[in-house]
């Protein structure tokens, strides 16, 4: 009986330990979960703030480089993941935003009645004149040059294709381009900057009407209205953007030219050609002289050396011969 009750004080003695043993393991472990759990959140709640405050080129570049982890390749560890990219900004379905452009050189034989088509037209479809500039007059005799016109006009994207063929129908045409600009990428990074900066901006106009002290009040005052510029700032960007994408520019330079058979010279008279044979003899006559004049001019420091050198020489050789005629004389006086 004695053995029998021992033995049953021993057991719950040991299960008492038992118990006594594990709870501060199970104590600690549970307060581990509880940290590790909440520092897992805050570190999500992180990693999603940097991921909206990331540029798009890279998250662009982070989603491309996922897909191609993730596509086919069983052997390199990955799995045939269906990704879904629907409304990615790679997508072709996606509205793309595009600025397009255009150049046309063109020559025309009828400069006022081309000219105000393409003004006429700009207006039809539209769009308006940013820039016109002619330069020149009307050619009225053989060899006048014409008027030039170099013109620059923006018209909706939507009729940029119609009115670029409209330009190819205006004189004769001898050069042409078109391009297109996509800044997708760009405009939607803008637009992911600007939806950050407002929620930035509510929070901070929240923490404004909650702050207690005076430094709290100018702190976030001044993060604000550097929140604010920043706003304008991407704002005026993509306002910039709606711009160049709604509206193409298109540059077009026009030159005005003449048909050969309205500009044949007409024929001379015999007394018209005599008067214009003798005023290019005249001519000829006046550019010679002048010529002349202008080397001779040049020339005259040299002349003026060489003149200085010939009279030395001269007076030389005539006191040379006087010297000689003199020694002669001598000698025949002393000869008699």
């Amino acid at each position: 009986m004695k053995k029998g009750l021992i033995a049953t004080m021993l057991l719950v003695l040991a299960t008492a330990m038992l118990f006594v043993g594990c709870s501060p393991a199970a104590t600690n472990e549970a307060v581990s979960d509880d940290y590790y759990a909440e520092k897992a959140t805050l570190d999500m709640v992180e990693s999603e703030e940097m991921a909206a405050e990331a540029p798009m080129d890279d998250r662009a570049y982070d989603e491309e480089y996922a897909e191609e982890a993730f596509d086919g390749d069983d052997s390199a560890g990955g799995t045939n993941v269906d990704i879904d990219d629907s409304g990615s900004i790679l997508e072709p379905s996606v509205d793309r935003k595009i600025i397009f452009s255009g150049y046309i050189a063109a020559r025309t034989k009828a400069f006022d009645e081309d000219y105000r088509r393409i003004m006429s037209k700009v207006k039809e479809v539209g769009g308006y004149v940013e820039s016109s500039n002619v330069s020149g007059t009307k050619p009225e005799e053989w060899n006048d040059r014409g008027r030039y016109a170099e013109i620059t006009v923006r018209v909706p994207s939507a009729k940029f294709d119609s009115f670029i063929r409209m330009l190819e129908g205006v004189g004769e045409t001898t050069s042409s381009s078109v391009s297109g600009q996509d800044v997708s990428l760009q405009y939607f990074d803008v637009e992911t900057r600007l939806e950050t900066l407002r929620i930035r901006e509510d929070r901070l106009q929240e923490l404004l009407e909650k702050a207690a002290t005076l430094e709290d009040i100018i702190e976030l005052e001044r993060e604000l209205a550097n929140v604010s510029y920043e706003i304008q700032s991407y704002e005026m960007s993509l306002r910039s953007y709606d711009s160049l994408i709604d509206f193409s520019t298109i540059t077009l330079n026009l030159e005005e030219v003449q048909e050969q058979a309205e500009i044949v010279p007409s024929e001379k008279t015999l007394g018209e050609r005599i008067s214009n044979a003798f005023y290019s003899v005249i001519n000829w006559l006046a550019r010679f002289f002048k010529g002349f004049a202008v080397v001779f001019i040049a020339a005259l420091p040299v002349i003026a050396i060489l003149a200085a050198i010939l009279i030395i020489v001269l007076v030389s050789v005539k006191s040379a011969k006087r010297r000689k005629r003199r020694k002669q004389e001598q000698q025949e006086k002393e000869n008699k």
